[in-house]
């Protein structure tokens, strides 16, 4: 975390690492001939990563009710997937098996293991009527503390067009870094907010 880049609701550095996480779960996928992605080399697993990926962009995958997702369906798509890589670079040792897994069985046309990863239930829209029930309230939380801690933005399209590009040279994965758009135009302050010494 850069706290200065935070404050200043930048966050242009805090994907410098985000693709050598990613690497390292090529190369122990590569050493390791139980890893479900298993390849002679770092290289090949790297490959067959993006084969996967790339392939749902074309093809996203339906995920029906099963015994592991009872009164659950819904659809993996790329989003889905490559913002679920995303978080697991964050606790790697405890995701990168059942990710693993989760794309080797996508990779195989299944993808209810990736789907149980994601934690989404794109079957929410059916109503038990037992009360109310709140779902998806740890990324509101987190952006709004976020925001309010930062520096408003009021960047035009066009500075925010270029603060994307600059990002996207820093990692593949700046299409998931999305919180200096997110928080343009929000204007609440949170009380305590940190402005320096």
């Amino acid at each position: 975390m850069d706290t200065d880049t935070y404050y200043k609701t930048q966050w242009s550095h805090n994907l410098l690492s985000t693709d050598d996480a990613l690497e390292y779960f090529f190369s122990s996928c590569s050493t390791s001939p139980a890893c479900p992605l298993h390849e002679t080399t770092t290289a090949g697993v790297r490959a067959r990563y993006f084969r996967i990926l790339n392939a749902l962009r074309q093809r996203p995958q339906a995920v029906v009710a099963s015994e592991t997702l009872p009164d659950h369906y819904g659809i993996v798509d790329y989003e889905t997937v490559k913002g679920l890589v995303f978080s697991s670079l964050y606790s790697p040792y405890r995701v990168f098996a059942p990710l693993a897994v989760a794309l080797r069985d996508l990779e195989n046309g299944d993808g209810r293991g990736m789907y149980a990863l994601s934690g989404r239930d794109d079957s929410e829209w059916r109503c038990s009527c037992g009360g109310e029930q709140l779902t998806g309230g740890m990324a509101e939380i987190h952006l709004a503390i976020a925001c309010g801690d930062g520096d408003i933005v009021d960047d035009s399209i066009e500075e925010l067009e270029d603060w994307h590009r600059r990002i996207r040279k820093t990692s593949s994965f700046a299409d998931v870094l999305n919180k200096r758009v997110a928080c343009s135009g929000w204007k609440m302050r949170t009380v305590e907010r940190l402005k320096g010494t």
